[in-house]
């Protein structure tokens, strides 16, 4: 008959080897990763608040402006020298313009072909922050620039630089733990800038202006 004191012996170190498995090694090293773009929406929706009927635009337009072959990320071990870079890669501009297409239909923000000021969103930037231990944290921000244009002119009548920031944590080196970053930094960027009080008086400016002017 087995004693008492030996089955939980056995127990023990059963769970403690549990525990040790669960817990995995440490990295020792990180290279450099790229993910492909994969825009999914990480918020409900429930953040943007409806745009006013006179924010008008007439066309918008929707830009990849990063700086061509430059680096999207870095990746780094907690407590360790080293570093390598993060790249994303497929059809960004139309990750971005997933994004900000969204956001525009759930502000409800009017689109006419006679209005008077045009929409652009620049991406501006790409940036995701990884600290690899046992797993990893995730620290990404997608930088926006907005602007309002005339049509007729090209000339600039309004601009700001907007952005969003998000966390993850997950698996060193897993897509979903990159795409899922930078796809909830985008819907906080889109959000604060479909949200901008600016944006949304400029355009209502605008076209209250024209209005009056056109009406007999």
């Amino acid at each position: 008959m087995v004693s008492v004191t030996k089955t939980f012996s056995r127990v023990v170190l059963l769970a403690l080897g549990g525990l040790l498995a669960g817990s995995g090694c440490r990295v020792s090293n990180v290279k450099p990763i790229t993910f492909p773009a994969d825009y999914k929406p990480m918020q409900s929706g429930s953040e943007i608040t409806t745009a006013p009927a006179c924010a008008v635009f007439r066309e918008l337009t929707v830009v990849d402006d990063r700086p061509e072959g430059s680096a999207d990320g870095v990746r780094t071990i907690q407590d360790r020298e080293g570093r390598s870079d993060i790249f994303m890669d497929g059809d960004v501009e139309s990750w971005f313009h997933a994004g900000v297409a969204r956001g525009l239909v759930q502000s409800h923000f009017p689109q006419d072909p006679s209005a008077s000021l045009d929409l652009t969103m620049k991406l501006a930037a790409i940036h995701i922050e990884e600290v690899a231990y046992r797993n990893s944290t995730f620290e990404g921000r997608v930088i926006i620039d907005i602007e309002l244009s005339r049509p007729q002119t090209g000339g600039s009548v309004w601009s700001r630089r907007i952005d969003g920031f998000a966390k993850n944590y997950g698996r060193p080196g897993k897509t979903v733990n990159y795409q899922e970053t930078v796809n909830h930094a985008l819907d906080r960027a889109v959000t604060a800038a479909v949200n901008n009080e600016e944006l949304r008086q400029k355009l209502c400016e605008v076209t209250t202006r024209a209005r009056k002017f056109d009406s007999p």
